[in-house]
């Protein structure tokens, strides 16, 4: 029998006082089943997917917009005969008249035939594009994922 209160402490240094009523509830205490407490909620998906020609002049992908997601990938396979080279872009603005586009970060990556890379955002923003060129031409997969 508890003849004075517990006093515990949570991991948020809260104070709960623990008496024999709440020992004698918890005692008798059955939870309902797990299945009508528990609500898993499933993340919703995205996948584009779109072939493109890389010339030696910088092209680019229709923007993404990518605002509402929480984990987006850009994933490039060189499905052509020569080197490509790639980047992201990003921009507040769908349009490039409208704002401009800036590069997501100074790297640019080569794409070898027959490789694939992976781009990944790194500073938060409301459209991306991928830039890819080739200084001798070559078609490239690209392949976009989004997660909500």
């Amino acid at each position: 029998m508890l003849t004075e209160p517990t006093k515990i402490f949570t991991k948020d240094e809260e104070l709960i006082e623990v008496s024999e009523d709440i020992l004698n509830w918890l005692q008798t205490y059955s939870p309902p089943p797990l299945t009508s407490n528990v609500n898993l909620v499933g993340k919703k998906f995205s996948e584009y997917s779109l072939n493109v020609a890389a010339i030696s002049s910088y092209q680019y992908t229709p923007p993404f917009e990518t605002i509402q997601q929480s984990l987006v990938t850009f994933f490039v396979k060189n499905i052509g005969a020569n080197v490509a080279m790639v980047k992201l872009q990003i921009s507040p603005k769908e349009n490039e008249i409208d704002y401009g586009y800036t590069d997501d970060s100074v790297v640019t990556v080569d794409v070898d035939p027959g490789e694939i890379v992976t781009l990944v955002p790194m500073i938060f923003s409301r459209y991306v594009r991928i830039a890819y060129k080739s200084d001798s031409g070559t078609n490239l997969k690209v392949i976009a994922q989004m997660q909500i």
